[in-house]
């Protein structure tokens, strides 16, 4: 028997299915001949939407986020200022970098002529123009001294003591742009910094032990600082993305070495990003925003609406009520279904491609995230096998003729064990992965929205127990 009435059409819909099925199960017992099929349904399906939990919304400030977890890693370097969009952000980043392989040797008598950082461009950025006066950034490098340890998980805040400047340069698009000759290598599409020989003369000159591992070598060799602002005062800055980990040498970050062997013949080394290896760590501070300041000042906000942004951003938590009110069931499916607002001038902003939902315990009035047990164990990496499951890829969805960004979102073990729990409340954040820092945006739906069809959609499907 299912309960509550949804409409005709799934009405007519599921007599149907039932008559099948009824026609069906008599032919199954006439050929089995046996009695394991019962003489009248006892299943009772029940079906809740969003009326039935009453949803509250709350936005608030994601003002730490794990880095050193993305399949794809990127760091983004610059500073906007008063940009209309990203508003006032700085990004800078930690970097290591390592030989390739255990038991990595510097061949003997080998002479140095020069060494890059090699930092690939993904093509993408981010600010107001693209002219080189309004997107300019200053970069320094320095090394760090001691404090990133091989461990997958950081805050976007963490920071390490620091050593000495190593370079200091100006970029902009066009020096991203320009091709560079190294030795017998032609770069292009790239941050280009050359290096001092005579700190990369030290490195070279470890002892023979130090390059045994990676791990060994790191511990002298610790990383590096990139810290990147703005030109000068006057222009509006920009978001520049790199990416750490291609599939080739020329599409890593690395430190390029050039010089020749013994024999006088050209060899070059490479010291490059390993992913599982070596660490990235995104150093974000951003301020007020602008056009949604109030969301930014470290309190959670009641809206009618689910906003995102990418770290350091937004999350939005969504609060289900009335669970004692459900019967002992069994929960099959569980989702939550959001979908874009038009014009709401976050069309500057792309669309999260991925979004994650957590669940939030308040214990003595501190908040305890809770991954979803669909993720799977959580290792630093998000399994995407788990992603699967839970969902939350962007896709698309047509109303009246227009094409939206669309997400659908999965909890139904998490709303099982909230129910076994004697929760009376659910409370589920929503958040982007963090792929792109500072990168994406989304307004989407909650209720009371003067075109409902845009309005957050829950679907629980559940079978009662007697």
């Amino acid at each position: 028997m299912i309960k509550r009435l949804i409409n005709k059409k799934a009405i007519g819909l599921v007599m149907i299915t039932t008559t099948f099925s009824f026609f069906y199960a008599c032919k199954e017992k006439t050929i089995t001949g046996t009695d394991t099929i019962p003489e009248e349904d006892r299943i009772n399906t029940v079906k809740y939407d969003e009326q039935f939990f009453e949803p509250e919304f709350y936005v608030g400030k994601i003002d730490s986020a794990f880095t050193n977890n993305m399949a794809q890693p990127q760091v983004a370097l610059g500073e906007t200022q008063g940009d209309n969009i990203f508003s006032s952000i700085k990004a800078s980043a930690y970097l290591q970098l390592a030989p390739a392989g255990a038991f990595y040797s510097v061949p003997q008598g080998y002479q140095l002529d020069s060494a890059h950082l090699v930092l690939p461009f993904s093509g993408t950025m981010y600010g107001d123009s693209l002219n080189f006066q309004e997107t300019a950034m200053h970069i320094k490098l320095y090394n760090v001294k001691e404090g990133i340890k091989n461990t997958k998980l950081y805050y976007q805040d963490a920071s390490f003591p620091l050593d000495q400047e190593l370079v200091n340069a100006t970029i902009g698009i066009n020096t991203l742009k320009q091709e560079y000759v190294l030795g017998t290598d032609t770069i292009k599409n790239a941050l280009v910094l050359k290096l001092p020989n005579s700190y990369i003369q030290s490195v070279l000159d470890l002892p023979a032990q130090e390059y045994e591992s990676t791990g060994i070598f790191l511990e002298s060799i610790n990383g590096f600082y990139i810290e990147a602002q703005r030109m000068d005062n006057q222009s509006r800055g920009a978001i520049y993305y790199f990416d750490l980990n291609g599939k080739d040498i020329n599409k890593k970050a690395r430190i390029q070495v050039h010089g020749r062997d013994a024999e006088d013949k050209e060899k070059a080394l490479h010291f490059a990003f390993s992913l599982g290896n070596t660490n990235y760590i995104n150093h974000i501070e951003k301020h007020n925003n602008t056009n949604f300041a109030y969301l930014y000042d470290g309190n959670k906000h009641a809206t009618d609406s689910v906003f995102v942004e990418t770290v350091p951003g937004l999350y939005t938590d969504i609060v289900l009520k009335n669970l004692r009110d459900l019967p002992a069931s069994i929960i099959h499916t569980a989702s939550i279904s959001l979908v874009n607002i038009p014009q709401t001038q976050i069309e500057y902003f792309a669309m999260p491609p991925q979004l994650i939902v957590e669940r939030v315990r308040i214990n003595d009035g501190v908040e305890e995230i809770e991954k979803l047990e669909d993720y799977g164990k959580f290792s630093g990496l998000y399994p995407s096998s788990g992603l699967q499951f839970v969902g939350g890829q962007l896709g698309l969805k047509s109303l009246l003729g227009q094409t939206h960004g669309a997400y659908k979102l999965h909890f139904p073990r998490t709303l099982q064990k909230a129910i076994k729990e004697g929760e009376e409340e659910l409370i589920l954040r929503v958040r982007p992965i963090e792929e792109t820092v500072a990168g994406y945006r989304a307004l989407m739906g909650g209720k009371n929205q003067s075109d409902e069809k845009y309005n957050m959609k829950i679907e629980v499907v559940a079978t009662e127990l007697d």
